[in-house]
């Protein structure tokens, strides 16, 4: 009966191993549900986020110099050691999507835009932020160029073959 018990048990610890074994080579984890991973360097210094803001997935990189990479659902910017974007590029209300790029007063200085009637639209803007040139599609689908004084006042334009008229 000793020998029995004894064989018994050698048995089932030799299947729970088995079993161990066999689970152990599963790849696969399943699920992984976590609020936010922040990447640290070898100094302890987190030089990436993933996560959420405002309850929308971010991805947000830095590096030494505090430059970073954020990347939203609907907005992928580069940013200087201040923290603020100096090219972003992403969806702007219903209208598509723009691409702009700022100086470093953080103002806009040219853009890049598809208009809500389905043309494109290429704006700059001067060190105050007024608009002093623009060149695009009109709503009538004619090419469109408008020159501006530094002050954003009409001076020059251009749609189709059509000068426009102040």
């Amino acid at each position: 009966m000793k020998r029995y018990s004894i064989g018994l048990i050698t048995g089932f610890l030799l299947a729970a191993s088995a079993f161990m074994f066999i689970g152990a080579q599963k790849k696969y984890l399943g699920d992984i549900a976590v609020s936010s991973i922040k990447i640290i360097d070898e100094k302890g210094t987190v030089c990436g986020y993933i996560g959420s803001q405002d309850s929308y997935p971010v991805i947000h990189f830095y590096d030494k110099n505090l430059k970073s990479a954020y990347i939203s659902s609907d907005l992928i910017a580069l940013g200087n050691s201040s923290g603020d974007p100096f090219i972003a590029m992403g969806s702007e209300d219903s209208s598509g999507g723009v691409f702009k790029v700022y100086n470093n007063n953080n103002e806009v200085v040219m853009e890049l835009i598809s208009t809500e009637y389905g043309g494109g639209l290429m704006t700059m803007n001067n060190s105050k932020g007024n608009e002093i040139a623009a060149i695009g599609s009109n709503l009538y689908k004619d090419g469109l160029i408008v020159i501006r004084d530094k002050n954003g006042n009409f001076g020059w334009g251009m749609a189709g073959m059509k000068e426009l008229i102040k």
